[in-house]
């Protein structure tokens, strides 16, 4: 079976990059691939939705939207390449020293050094100990012959240490020919050392880095660096494992790279790990269609337990699953890594938070596809819980050369059910995951390709057309009891001259959950009222701020556009965010349930063999009869979960022509309501019921 579907030959996560001076970001093979055929908008919705069109949740400062750009300046860079990919971590902060650092590309028109061969790809480091308020910052990658590209980096900070110049900042990225070739990956590191006066990067020969180290790419197969943490003086990043690196194709697993820090203003000791994350699990086409994408390392407060998290086909117990998380955990700190949840059923073990998925292309089942295509990201609790948080879009089908493939625009953002679900899917590592409803994402992201029709309602059009994703981000507290979501999306109803279902003037949304009292916050905004414009890029750090009393912050930027030409290669300059804070008593939200969605479809009608399904009585007390009509006879499985997707029963019949009468004991359940999925070959069907005692 072939399709008619635009497949692009990136090979990275999230967005693929060009390394050419004029950095155009070239397609992302997961962010095309739209069903030929199926329009979203026009299918029938029956729920009702939570938020309306125009919805809008609390304010954290309405103060600072009556002017703008309301928050503190950080810096110009010369365009927007290097904080457009929502995986990297950019902002990083410590407790201990009360900083946040920020890594960008140099500026556009820096002091700085005046000249340089390739001072496009120059990275410097900024940090600010006063939320904000005053930066200091460093020339922190300068080579001229491997140009840096797309920086991340890390705080590792002595236990206890209080003083700057004793911590060091850590960072990373892939390198290029300053063409169009890329050739290595960088390392780089430096102490923060703010002895020397304000902005270091004005000081004619400030070159405070400590190690300067670029990885040939063709030694250690890796392409792209796009994780990293940093956990009790070692830090861990991850660059994929190629079986062309040449030709940079053939994603089979990665390399894991390992980072010893020394003493402040020391190099970095780097080295490659002995446990490589490659092999039979993953599948791979004779095509390549089906790699690997979106990768993340994380740790948890007791420093032992971490998690490393990745998005493929794998090739047990079946291929045409399509791609799924893939998990690893290590117990000691990272000496160790082993693949956990390998056998976890998530097209039939999870069936309510698949309530908003069409079903697939060739229309015989219902069944996920991870790609992060509204963003994604992972943090470790202080219960050594792994939480991703992601939307999930619908496979595009069940045949093995579509593992690469997914529904990208199948939601009309009309209804609570027509639109992407973010969700917190959590795990220990022992076979099984639970999921929790956050919120919904009220308008879609935009395409970057002429074919794609949201591309005409994509402001970054100018140069080149540039697709934004919903930045879905996560962070924790350091002790890992507070978890804060963080996304991008507008309001329906916006400034413009008519209300819009794409995100062409974001607000950073934000959300807090309380691990101990097993509570949420409402969402909260942090609004921006210009027109035509909007919080671009926003990026958090990777611990939230402790601001006593039981309230938090979390350390965010954003970009904007000079001028407003929303060109991908023109300058772009970014502010801090400095009230983005969850108050004690915001946390007061029960766990969400997922909202009870119709049955979608796709082109054909999909569930051939079923005629009917129903249940009587409903509501019932102590038991109910689930009547299921077969055109032909075929095996019957009954699942009944509740409302977090939580499986408490599951039933299997050998199914007849006609109707089957299968019954459901609720003695041993509670009040409430509860969905059951009846499944028969390929096909699956949701629908609730309530058990009133």
């Amino acid at each position: 079976m072939k399709k008619s579907l635009l497949l692009a030959t990136a090979l990275v996560s999230g967005l693929s990059l060009v390394a050419q001076n004029g950095k155009q970001a070239a397609p992302n093979k997961l962010q095309a691939h739209k069903a030929t055929g199926l329009n979203a908008i026009n299918q029938p919705v029956a729920d009702q939705d939570a938020y309306p069109m125009g919805f809008s949740p609390k304010v954290s400062n309405p103060a600072k939207i009556l002017t703008g750009p309301p928050y503190p300046y950080i810096a110009n860079t010369r365009n927007i390449v290097g904080t457009q990919t929502s995986e990297l971590n950019t902002v990083s902060y410590n407790e201990d020293l009360n900083a946040v650092v920020i890594i960008t590309r140099f500026p556009t028109a820096a002091i700085w050094p005046t000249t340089g061969t390739f001072v496009s790809g120059y990275m410097v480091a900024r940090w600010t100990t006063d939320n904000g308020q005053t930066w200091d910052s460093t020339n922190f990658y300068r080579n001229d012959v491997f140009a840096g590209r797309h920086p991340q980096g890390v705080i590792s900070n002595p236990a206890g240490n209080s003083v700057l110049a004793n911590a060091t900042y850590i960072g990373a990225g892939p390198a290029t020919d300053n063409g169009s070739n890329w050739t290595s990956t960088w390392f780089a590191s430096t102490p923060l050392n703010s002895t020397l006066g304000t902005n270091h990067e004005q000081t004619t020969n400030d070159v405070q880095v400590a190690s300067n180290t670029v990885v040939s790419n063709l030694a250690y197969n890796n392409y792209f660096t796009q994780t990293m943490a940093e956990n009790n003086g070692t830090v861990w990043t991850l660059g994929f494992q190629l079986t062309d690196p040449v030709g940079r194709t053939g994603i089979t697993g990665y390399n894991i790279f390992k980072g010893v820090v020394g003493a402040p203003g020391t190099p970095v000791s780097w080295t490659k790990d002995a446990n490589t994350l490659n092999g039979p699990s993953l599948y791979n086409t004779s095509a390549g269609e089906a790699d690997v994408t979106g990768e993340f390392v994380v740790f948890g407060p007791d420093k032992q337990t971490g998690y490393i998290v990745t998005l493929a086909a794998d090739a047990t117990p079946s291929p045409t699953l399509g791609f799924r998380p893939m998990v690893w955990k290590t117990t000691d700190a990272g000496q160790n890594w082993s693949r956990v949840n390998t056998t976890f059923d998530w097209q039939n073990a999870m069936p309510a938070a698949w309530g908003n998925l069409r079903t697939n292309r060739m229309g015989d089942a219902v069944a996920p596809s991870f790609f992060n295509t509204y963003g994604g990201d992972c943090a470790v609790d202080a219960n050594g819980v792994l939480h991703y948080v992601t939307c999930v879009n619908s496979q595009y089908s069940m045949d093995i050369d579509s593992l690469g493939y997914s529904f990208t625009y199948d939601f009309g953002h009309t209804q609570a059910c027509d639109k992407p679900w973010i969700i917190d899917f959590t795990t220990d590592g022992n076979g099984s995951w639970n999921g929790t409803f956050i919120d919904y994402i009220h308008t879609s992201k935009m395409g970057q390709t002429a074919s794609d029709t949201t591309t005409n309602y994509n402001p970054w059009t100018p140069g080149t057309v540039y697709a934004y994703d919903s930045r879905l981000q996560i962070t924790r507290s350091t002790d890992g009891t507070k978890i804060f979501y963080s996304w991008s999306d507008s309001d329906t109803i916006n400034s413009s001259s008519v209300p819009t279902q794409f995100n062409i003037e974001p607000n950073i949304m934000y959300q807090g959950y309380d691990l101990t009292s097993n509570m949420y916050s409402d969402t909260k905004k942090i609004a921006y009222a210009n027109t035509n414009t909007g919080a671009w890029f926003p990026c958090i750090g990777d611990f939230a701020i402790n601001q006593g009393g039981g309230d938090w912050q979390i350390p965010m930027m954003y970009t904007e556009s000079v001028g407003q030409t929303f060109n991908n290669g023109s300058p772009a300059d970014h502010y801090f965010v400095d009230d983005a804070v969850v108050l004690s008593t915001d946390l007061t939200v029960a766990p969400r349930s997922f909202p009870v969605c119709p049955l979608f479809v796709g082109i054909n009608e999909v569930h051939a063999n079923i005629a009917s399904i129903e249940n009587y009585p409903n509501p019932f007390s102590t038991s109910t009869t689930i009547k299921v009509g077969l055109v032909s006879a075929d095996n019957i499985t009954v699942t009944v979960f509740n409302t977090v997707g939580q499986t408490v029963m599951t039933k299997s019949v050998k199914g007849v022509a006609g109707d089957n009468n299968i019954e459901v004991n609720a003695s041993n359940l509670s009040d409430g309501m509860y969905y059951y999925s009846v499944k028969v070959g390929n096909s699956v069907v949701t629908k609730k019921m309530v058990i009133q005692k």
